[in-house]
């Protein structure tokens, strides 16, 4: 099998997976002459009425109000659908109905191995909605390294400046489903990075760590949002690389595994005795650094402005920076 790319190259691949989305399937609703909003679903109100009083719709089709950035939506995904199912019928009856929650698209798939989740709003929808916010990324195992088969977890999440949890995604082969429904739920609680931090989570080796990947994130986004912890993107690179000093402080092989072009390569645990060759290298500069996931880094970024260099630590390590730049 091969497949022919908008630039006319050609691929051979033994599967093909098309993304193509979804639309709302509302022509019927559009031939009855109902409301529709701008994205072509039915508009409905709390009770699921659309823009005629005899008529309910739930379900894909319809619009809903986005949590985090008050959009009106469609939101195509099955425990949404049957809430707006349970609240027409009790609407239609003249029961009691329950307010309608804002949506936040929680949303989960199995790909071979792995497992996708998110949550909430992500970079692009906020960037989208104005919405002024700071990201965190980490690769945590998803229970206590030292017990058998651990997992590698990759969330990343999203903070509004008050510390407000805004949307989260993650990515592994295990634990990925608990933290996203932990972190829906954090969501709808309103709740902040200091709430994560302190969430008091079951923990024993072969299910989690004493410090669970959501009280990490909350860590790290506290460190962010009070000062403590400078940081770079990775979408940030080029700009990193021609006005910064890149330091890496990885360990020498995996540096010699691969590392940025020009990058200065002083191990962590060297980095004290070593600052004069960060001084020469800087000339007054920030300083970029780096390492596998971020943690290493952090406790270099902490010696270097302990020290009065301006420096900065990359959100996710190299790790992150290799799936925002796979050609590294």
């Amino acid at each position: 099998m091969t497949v022919t790319l908008s630039d006319g190259a050609t691929l051979a691949a033994d599967l093909v997976i098309v993304n193509v989305g979804v639309r709302p399937a509302s022509a019927l609703a559009a031939e009855a002459g109902l409301d529709l909003g701008p994205t072509g679903a039915i508009r409905v109100d709390g009770d699921q009425h659309t823009s005629d009083p005899h008529i309910w719709a739930v379900g894909d089709a319809v619009e809903v109000t986005q949590a985090i950035t008050g959009a009106r939506i469609p939101v195509p995904l099955a425990g949404p659908a049957n809430r707006q199912g349970r609240r027409a019928a009790d609407s239609i009856c003249g029961r009691r109905t329950t307010p309608q929650a804002p949506v936040l698209g929680t949303a989960i798939v199995r790909v071979f191995d792995l497992t996708a989740a998110t949550t909430g709003a992500n970079q692009a929808t906020l960037r989208r909605a104005g919405i002024a916010h700071e990201v965190v990324h980490i690769h945590p195992s998803d229970h206590a390294g030292y017990y058998p088969g651990s997992e590698q977890v990759h969330l990343v999440a999203s903070f509004a400046p008050d510390g407000k949890l805004l949307g989260a995604q993650g990515v592994g082969r295990a634990g990925v489903d608990k933290r996203i429904d932990i972190l829906a739920t954090a969501i709808r609680a309103g709740m902040t990075a200091d709430d994560l931090a302190e969430l008091e989570l079951a923990y024993a080796p072969p299910y989690g760590s004493a410090k669970d990947p959501v009280n990490m994130l909350g860590f790290v986004a506290q460190n962010v949002l009070d000062g403590t912890m400078p940081q770079w993107q990775a979408p940030d690179l080029d700009h990193a690389m021609a006005n910064t000093l890149i330091l890496d402080v990885r360990s020498q092989t995996e540096y010699a595994e691969g590392h940025l072009p020009g990058a200065l390569n002083i191990p962590h645990l060297e980095l004290r005795a070593r600052l004069d060759e960060v001084s020469a290298s800087a000339h007054g500069r920030t300083v970029s650094v780096y390492c596998a996931s971020g943690v290493r880094s952090y406790l270099a970024t902490r010696v270097l402005l302990s020290q009065g260099y301006d420096a900065a630590n990359l959100s996710g390590g190299w790790l992150t920076l290799q799936a925002v730049h796979p050609q590294l």
